[in-house]
């Protein structure tokens, strides 16, 4: 016999499943019901220590063969039922060490399980066994109509009290579920496997009922799957009389979004830059979503409403993908169409009709719709009053009306056939086209000529020239005189007469009379020195507008009055620009002139002082060079004897050279101090060197300085020697009585 099971503790039964047993808590207070081979002495019901109510069974029984109760219950084969029953072994009283036993045997006589010492089937080994009250359920399968329970006891040491035990059939539990997913829209036939199935009353997929479901046995159940309200994993429950399956990894079952089927209406004809529709349904049930169309072809377009438009003819070169979007329970839906892009015909319009006349020219002009082939539009015709170019430049031969037919083409490529048009012109008398030179500039009192030219061919008559203006005068040669000045005050009209064949050419000219230009022109350009002045002259070109005349700088190395008074400040080369101005009026321009004058250095006067004079010689002498100006700056040079007065004192000596030092507002100083080693009357001379305003100088002639001799040292007379004999005396006497006084000063 076939018997699974299982062995927990703790696991407290179904509080649905009925206890099959009679008499299961000994609550008799003896063994009724139960077959009983047992010792009396050792086995029996009492009030002890039961585990519920007041009752429990107790085994004791010492011998190998032990002791056994059982009793028979219904059951059907193949169904699943859950034992269970509480113990607890008895402390032994001896502390022997051997083992106590008690087997549980199910069906007819199985062993399912053993506490205590075993040799096969163990459950826990003796050490193991619970002191305190401890549940044991078990699994089992029955094979038959009747099934039996026993327990065993056997080799005890000690006693196992045995209470509250149950037998009822096992609730579903759901092993496997396959297939393990399918559609949101349900519909799914899903076998369900596991045990317990019998006389199920539910079998649910989530919170929601199975659509339909049959119990093929015991252990399997045939399930359609039900709507879902969107994706996700369901847990699969069975439930019969005595429960609902718990759930577990193994009874998932994970909806999945279902597909779409759509099916395309005829293909509509489609053209280059034409459009159709294209339509497409979808089998029911589905997501309920519109129908929207695509292409990622470069020869088509289409709108998400179906509108396919032509690109690039071609065949079966445009794909359109309809598409469904899915929900919760629908994935997206596709379906593919594919069309042929047929040729666009090319429609042409001209522009307007250009007046043509006899040998003149007009330019016809066409478009075309776009898009378009892209070729040029080219024009021709086979009329014999007028030509055409192929680019549209109709030249007129014979005039006449509607007497010139032209035709433009713009030729086709692989999207386009040939387009054409036609437009039909009358041929004029010819016009005669007037053009003006350039207009020449002409100013109050001043002439300019105008010139004009007439297209060829023409009348040959000559172009003559006439104005209305009063601010200017033409003849008909085109001298223009301005008399008054203003802004396009002066037009000019040039007339050529017609003929037979022409009709009259005229052109205007709008001229502007300009302001009269003063010319200023300045007189000779003077020398100007640092601090010294001069006086400008300019003249103005007549006729002027007679205002005077005006002096101005921006230069910061010279000043300028109104009236051309220029003083120099800084000496420099071009440094001094001076402008002229004469203001103007309503007839003449402003007018100015520039002339550029360069500052010159300025000259100096340089005296030469020496303090004291005269001087011994090896005395200490200072001499002071003064330079006029405002004031002066650079050094000065003293010399010695120089035969050529500068800056190397050629000829002479150098005696130093020391800067200028600003004594008053009009003069620099600068001083040396030294010696002279040698007497005599010294030339003495100064040289100054310049600075950028002032011009270098030397004294005009040389300073003597006297130098004259030491004088000699006077003699110191000689002691005789009566005189040193009595100063030896004098100071030995002075010695002694320094010497005594010491003596006194220490005894004391």
């Amino acid at each position: 016999m076939l018997i699974s099971f299982f062995f927990a503790l703790s696991l407290a039964a179904s509080a649905h499943a009925q206890n099959l047993l009679s008499n299961p808590g000994f609550e008799t207070g003896d063994f009724s019901s139960w077959s009983t081979n047992v010792d009396p002495v050792w086995d029996a019901v009492d009030t002890n220590s039961p585990h519920s109510g007041t009752y429990g069974a107790y085994f004791g029984n010492p011998a190998t063969t032990g002791s056994w109760i059982y009793q028979d219950f219904p059951t059907v084969a193949g169904r699943t039922y859950t034992i269970s029953f509480w113990y607890q072994a008895e402390p032994d009283p001896n502390n022997v060490s051997e083992p106590s036993e008690l087997q549980v045997l199910f069906g007819s006589g199985s062993l399912i399980g053993t506490l205590g010492s075993c040799s096969g089937n163990c459950i826990w080994d003796s050490a193991l066994l619970a002191t305190s009250w401890t549940q044991v359920t078990l699994t089992v399968t029955a094979t038959s109509s009747t099934s039996r329970i026993e327990f065993l006891a056997a080799d005890q040491v000690a006693f196992i009290d045995l209470d509250d035990v149950s037998a009822a059939l096992s609730p579903p539990s759901v092993t496997s579920v396959l297939p393990a997913s399918g559609p949101v829209p349900g519909g799914t036939s899903v076998t369900i496997t596991g045990t317990g199935f019998t006389g199920a009353s539910a079998v649910k997929f989530g919170a929601i009922d199975a659509a339909s479901y049959n119990v093929n046995s015991d252990t399997q159940i045939t399930a359609s799957s039900p709507a879902a309200a969107g994706t996700g994993t369901v847990d699969v429950t069975v439930t019969t009389a005595v429960a609902t399956s718990a759930v577990s990894a193994a009874d998932q079952f994970t909806y999945v979004t279902a597909a779409q089927t759509l099916t395309f209406g005829a293909a509509p004809t489609v053209k280059v830059n034409g459009t159709g529709t294209v339509t497409a349904s979808s089998a029911l049930p589905n997501s309920g979503n519109p129908i929207t169309f695509s292409t990622t072809s470069t020869d088509c377009t289409v709108t998400s409403a179906g509108v396919v438009t032509g690109i690039n003819a071609g065949t079966n070169n445009c794909a359109i993908v309809a598409t469904q979007a899915g929900n919760g329970s629908y994935n997206a839906g596709t379906a593919t169409q594919t069309l042929s892009i047929g040729q666009a015909t090319q429609t042409l319009t001209f522009g307007g009709a250009p007046a043509v006349g006899v040998n003149g020219t007009g330019t016809v002009t066409a478009s075309s719709a776009l898009p378009n082939s892209g070729n040029p539009i080219t024009f021709s015709t086979t009329s014999t009053d007028c030509t055409v170019t192929s680019a549209g430049v109709v030249t007129g031969i014979n005039a006449g009306t509607n007497n010139c037919a032209i035709v433009a083409t713009q030729a086709g490529n692989g999207n386009y056939t040939v387009g054409t048009a036609t437009l039909t012109l009358s041929i004029g008398h010819a016009a005669q086209t007037l053009t003006f030179g350039a207009a020449p500039t002409v100013l109050v009192n001043g002439t300019g000529t105008v010139t004009a030219s007439s297209a060829l061919p023409n009348s040959g008559n000559p172009i003559t020239f006439s104005t209305t203006s009063t601010d200017c005068t033409v003849t008909s040669a085109g001298v223009v005189t301005g008399i008054n000045a203003g802004t396009n005050n002066c037009v000019i009209v040039a007339t050529q007469a017609a003929d037979s064949n022409y009709n009259v050419g005229t052109a205007s000219q709008t001229l502007s009379i300009g302001h009269a230009t003063q010319i200023v022109t300045f007189g000779v350009a003077p020398t100007v020195r640092v601090n010294g002045t001069t006086t400008l002259a300019a003249s103005s070109a007549l006729p002027n507008s007679g205002n005077p005349i005006t002096f101005s700088t921006t230069s910061t190395d010279c000043t300028v009055t109104s009236a051309g008074v220029v003083t120099g400040i800084r000496a420099g080369t071009n440094n001094c620009v001076i402008v002229a101005t004469e203001a103007g009026n309503g007839s003449y321009d402003v007018g100015t002139a520039t002339l550029t004058l360069s500052v010159v250095q300025d000259a100096t006067t340089l005296t030469l002082v020496a303090s004291p004079n005269p001087v011994l010689v090896g005395q200490s002498v200072t001499l002071t060079a003064t330079v006029t100006g405002d004031p002066p700056t650079g050094a000065v040079t003293f010399c010695d004897g120089a035969t050529t007065t500068n800056g190397s004192c050629t000829g002479g000596m150098l005696l130093c050279a020391s800067a200028l030092v600003a004594t008053t507002a009009t003069s620099s100083t600068a001083t040396c101090t030294t010696t002279f080693s040698s007497a005599g009357t010294h030339p003495l001379s100064a040289f100054y060197a310049g600075d950028a305003n002032y011009a270098a100088t030397a004294t005009a002639q040389a300073l003597a300085e006297a130098v004259a001799s030491p004088l000699a040292p006077t003699p110191v007379p000689l002691l005789s020697p009566w005189l040193l004999g009595l100063l030896g005396s004098l100071l030995a006497a002075i010695g002694l009585v320094h010497v005594i006084g010491n003596r006194r000063s220490q005894g004391g």
